[in-house]
């Protein structure tokens, strides 16, 4: 509906709903959900978002219904085309197997993990997001859950230019892990934080901005899914990548301001897209590929996708096959060492 605007390459508001869950009525309690989303409202005051601007809903205040409630103000005005949202929720999430795949829920404070009524199912914020003016939205989910299709439209270690990645609309998603990993809720980096929380804070206090101190979404997401993947206490890997569009959410462009004035008015600045390094093909997704394949060849609209997946697939392959674990070059080759070979993958 929205997405054929012509966006500025800036933002005009910026927006947040942030929420944090330690006391749950219905499910084991967690020690630092709480602690990470009072955390990561201080920071966005870092990046230009009013505290007026920021809804934080803690423990008791994170009910279903003031959930859903405060997402769907994001609907009204005065949100506007060139603004920015970022949704932040800290807690518990649980997977259903459904007809079509997985089927992702969070738990707000109210929700009672065997009764989904009284749970935030993901596609009830994806599809009413359709109903959200703003250019740019985030999903940055402290929760491990299931049914996330997500894409990666931008080749790894390409480099794109910053007014264009303002100015092209996008709705991204970074999640702690996928559905039955446990979340780590201590053990990261930073003293009474989770494991993703820490390294998202990390992320956005530098240690994913470029040499020119722009910080993207791409950057934070690569940043986070490499240190959490690979934290000795962690043992879940992090879901990321563009529901819709191909823009990127920006949280600081320091050198924006630059371009805008003076001689470099019609100058823009490339910025690097870092690459994340994806060793094996995500297992929780292979239980629906199959299925995802059969609904991309039944329309004609989601051919692109459906590319994506395919050259997806080959590389996952192809790096599963790479010549250190199928050496090309040997003396003898016997039925056991193909086994022992394959038994790797």
């Amino acid at each position: 509906m929205f997405t054929n605007a012509l966006y500025k390459d800036t933002y005009d508001d910026s927006w947040a709903l942030v929420v944090g869950i330690n006391d749950y009525r219905f499910a084991s309690p967690l020690s630092f959900a709480k602690q990470d989303a009072e955390a990561f409202a201080r920071v966005l005051k870092t990046f230009g978002f009013q505290d007026h601007n920021v809804t934080l809903l803690i423990n008791e205040r994170a009910t279903r219904d003031e959930v859903f409630s405060a997402f769907m103000r994001f609907t009204h005005e005065p949100v506007g085309n060139d603004d920015r949202i970022i949704v932040f929720f800290a807690g518990h999430g649980c997977t259903r197997s459904g007809r079509r795949g997985e089927v992702g829920f969070l738990v707000p404070v109210d929700g009672n993990p065997n009764d989904l009524k009284t749970l935030i199912r993901w596609e009830e914020l994806t599809g009413n997001a359709d109903l959200i003016r703003a250019k740019h939205l985030l999903f940055l989910m402290d929760a491990c859950y299931g049914g996330l299709a997500v894409q990666r439209h931008t080749p790894p270690g390409s480099a794109r230019f910053l007014k264009d990645m303002l100015q092209r609309y996008a709705r991204q998603v970074l999640t702690a892990g996928k559905a039955d990993e446990p979340v780590a809720d201590s053990g990261g980096p930073r003293p009474n934080h989770s494991i993703f929380t820490g390294h998202l804070l990390n992320a956005l206090d530098g240690m994913a901005a470029d040499s020119n101190g722009i910080i993207s979404a791409n950057a934070v997401m690569a940043y986070v899914y490499d240190h959490v993947a690979k934290d000795p206490h962690s043992r879940q890997s992090p879901h990321f990548g563009f529901l819709e569009g191909d823009g990127d959410f920006i949280f600081t462009a320091t050198g924006l301001d630059h371009v805008r004035k003076g001689e470099r008015e019609a100058e823009d600045i490339l910025v690097h897209v870092p690459a994340s390094v994806i060793p094996v093909a995500e297992l929780s997704e292979k239980s629906t590929l199959v299925e995802k394949v059969k609904d991309y060849i039944s329309e004609p609209r989601y051919r692109i996708r459906l590319d994506d997946l395919v050259v997806s697939e080959i590389r996952t392959a192809s790096y599963e096959i790479r010549e250190d674990q199928f050496p090309l070059q040997t003396s003898t080759v016997t039925p056991r060492e193909i086994v022992e070979r394959l038994r790797k993958l």
